[in-house]
């Protein structure tokens, strides 16, 4: 039933968010109870939480020409995988990127950074975006303010390919 859970979550959030969030429930549940007037932290804890994602945006493309990039020489034909949600992790770009801070999303306005990649960037922005945001803040507050969990087992977090519990929660 958890797994079915799980996926129902992977679909209707177009990844595994429910266990970033997991993750970080303490945290959240300490932001929630600060007494901030309702819908406040929506935007900054899904975006704080989305960064933990592994899954995220990515890109293959394929060279028609040999190219260089800084010392690597780029053969004709190859095909170059970019991986975006690696970023998120760049201390030099996000300050401490393993510390959960749904602040830093308020602080330096963060959203209409350069690097955040969580609905694209450019002509490839989703449109659904901000009603993506207003339903993910829905359902981190039901999540956050309804339902309690625990992790089972020692804490054993695989953070690749996706962000899992090995153990699972109940």
């Amino acid at each position: 039933m958890a797994e079915v859970v799980v996926w129902v979550c992977g679909l209707f959030l177009a990844s595994f968010v429910c266990f970033a969030i997991l993750l970080k429930w303490n945290e959240i549940i300490r932001y929630r109870r600060r007494g901030l007037p309702p819908g406040t932290m929506g935007w900054p804890l899904f975006g704080e939480t989305a960064e933990f994602l592994k899954n995220g945006p990515d890109f293959m493309a394929s060279k028609k020409a040999r190219f260089g990039f800084l010392c690597y020489v780029i053969p004709k034909g190859w095909r170059i995988y970019v991986y975006l949600r690696e970023i998120n992790y760049d201390p030099s770009l996000y300050p401490e990127p393993f510390t959960f801070n749904p602040w830093r999303w308020l602080e330096k306005g963060m959203e209409s950074s350069k690097y955040c990649f969580l609905f694209g960037a450019g002509s490839r922005l989703c449109p659904g975006k901000e009603l993506g945001i207003v339903k993910v803040s829905m359902f981190l507050h039901y999540f956050v303010t309804q339902y309690r969990w625990e992790e089972v087992g020692e804490i054993k977090m695989l953070k690749f390919p996706r962000v899992e519990a090995q153990n699972g929660f109940h």
